[in-house]
Order: C-alpha cells, then sequence, then structure tokens
C-alpha cells in the first residue's frame, strides 16, 4: 500500500493510515487523503529517521541533505554546475575558490563517507574534465565535536581523520604531469559548531565565516513522530531505556520491542538494542559476544 503510517495502536493492534495521490505531472495538484485502518498480528517497524537540523537557521533553506536518491541527484547536479560555473572566461580567481567550495557538516559516518567520494571525484574524475580548476577546490568537513565517527573506536577515527586530510596528488591525463604542487583539498574542522547557513556562506559559533557553493548537511538524524509517538504508547517498558535509547525503539536481542509483547519487531535506525548499541550504519556487523539474529 502507497500510504503514510499515522499512527499506530498496540492495544488494538492497528495502525492508523493516509493514502494521497499526487498528480507528478502539475505541480500542488493532490487528491485529498483516504484515511483507513490496517490491523496486524505482527508489526515490523523500520521507517528509519528523519534530518535534525538542529533549529539552526538556514539549514533546511540552504543546505543539501543526504536522506533520498533525489538527494543525490540534486547533489551531482549542483557539483558539475560548481565546476560549470568556475569555468567561465574572465572571472578571478577569488570568484573560482568561491564557486568551487565545498562544505560538509557533520563528520559521522554519513559526512565522512560523502567527503571522501567528493574528494575521489575531485581527484580522479576532476582533472578529466576541469584540469586547470583543480587547484581552486576546497572541501571542508565541519564537525561541532572534537572528534570525527563518534560512534567508533578512536584507532579508527584517527585514521580516518587522517586519511581525510592527506595532501591531494592530481595529475592530468593528457600529459601525466601534477595539476599544481600537493595542496590540502580537504579540511577538517573539529569544535567547530556552525550557529547559521546562508546561501553562499555559513557561519560558525565563534563567528568565523565560511564561503560555500554548495553546503552538504549531515548533522545527525532524530525519531520520526510515528515512532516517537509509538514509544510514548508502550509505556514503562519503553520508558526504562529511553536515556540509553535516546528516541528510538527499545528492542532486545531478537528485534522484539520492549513493551510490544512480542508483537512488535523494529530495526534500522529507528530502533536500538540498548545493550548492544551498533553504529547507524548499514554495514555493522555485530559482535561476538551479542546474540543479534542467533535464534
Amino acid at each position: 500500500m502507497e500510504a503514510k503510517a499515522t499512527r499506530i495502536d498496540p492495544k488494538s493492534r492497528t495502525i492508523s493510515c493516509e493514502s494521497i495521490i499526487c498528480d507528478d505531472d502539475r505541480d500542488n495538484e493532490c487528491v485529498l487523503p483516504d484515511e483507513f485502518t490496517v490491523g496486524y498480528d505482527r508489526l515490523v517497524l523500520s521507517v528509519g529517521a528523519m534530518t535534525n537540523t538542529f533549529g539552526i537557521p538556514g539549514v533546511e533553506e540552504h543546505c543539501h541533505f543526504i536522506k533520498e536518491t533525489t538527494d543525490a541527484i540534486k547533489i551531482r547536479k549542483k557539483i558539475i554546475n560548481c565546476f560549470e560555473r568556475a569555468k567561465v572566461p574572465g572571472i578571478s580567481d577569488e570568484e573560482k575558490r568561491k564557486r568551487l567550495s565545498f562544505v560538509v557538516i557533520g563528520a559521522g559516518p554519513a559526512g565522512l563517507e560523502f567527503t571522501a567520494e567528493l574528494r575521489d571525484f575531485v581527484e580522479q574524475d576532476g582533472p578529466k574534465y576541469y584540469c586547470d580548476l583543480i587547484p581552486y577546490v576546497s572541501i571542508r568537513l565541519i564537525e561541532a565535536t572534537n572528534t570525527v565517527l563518534g560512534p567508533f573506536e578512536k584507532p579508527l577515527q584517527e585514521e580516518a581523520a587522517r586519511r581525510i586530510s592527506r595532501p591531494a596528488r592530481v595529475y592530468c591525463p593528457k600529459t601525466q604531469q601534477k595539476v599544481s604542487v600537493d595542496f590540502s583539498l580537504t579540511e577538517l574542522l573539529l569544535n567547530s559548531p556552525v550557529s547559521k547557513v546562508d546561501s553562499d556562506s555559513l557561519t560558525l559559533k565563534d563567528g568565523t565565516v565560511l564561503d560555500h557553493s554548495l553546503a552538504v548537511w549531515a548533522g545527525g538524524i532524530k525519531p520520526l513522530p510515528l515512532t516517537s509517538a509509538l514509544i510514548e504508547s508502550l509505556g514503562t517498558e519503553q520508558a526504562e531505556y529511553k536515556e540509553r535509547a535516546r528516541g528510538r525503539v527499545a528492542i532486545d536481542p531478537w528485534l522484539r520491542a520492549y513493551g510490544g509483547e512480542g508483537r512488535i519487531l523494529a530495526l534500522g535506525d529507528c530502533a536500538v538494542n540498548p545493550d548492544a548499541p551498533l553504529p547507524p550504519t548499514g554495514q555493522s556487523h555485530p559482535s561476538r559476544e551479542s546474540t543479534w539474529l542467533t535464534s
């Protein structure tokens, strides 16, 4: 069913839904939602989470998110447009740098991986089409805390920070010559919380203003209203894990939601095993001591 679940009632074992159909060829032309109820014997909740902007002004209006396939398509087009705008004849070196200033906000798994992919594009594919522009490119990875990859162990954090900050080595494929001397293509800014984002710049809490032609927000996630409402309805058993679950459905090693009488299972970003939490990445594997999915 193509519909939006609006409420889960564990007592009656029903889900309230809204079905809405929009005409893709006509913007903003949608049929009013039909409301209906679906019953269940067992419920598997895997709704994920939503982007958390922490109420920072300008994030919603001026940042690109990395949650949906459509987000990736928009970012790809924006990157190419930045290079094409910097390729216009007659603009100054300073303007080229502004048009090729990329910032990624949030150095968790998603932000770090996106920064690495963008760096790979600039180093490997960029010289094929924009050889002369590569020295003007800058990528800043901005993190509010004092480390990258917060959920991971310190050796991995240190290695990730070292690799993302290494000097760039870019060669022109036509001449096989270095485009320029080694330069710091990526800059890691720790302890640098963002206070405001504008269309072509952002401001850090210490007052520093940074130019950007593309700002990507990877600052974190928060639970969907549906998830929060379900936790509330599951009562005291969920409340016991409130501090450790941090807005996610607390589950046991067999993915069963506490308070759900074995009828509700949850997985993905909307759920957590408070006794054996895993980093919010798709490739996470349980430790040998964990009993996840072993029965």
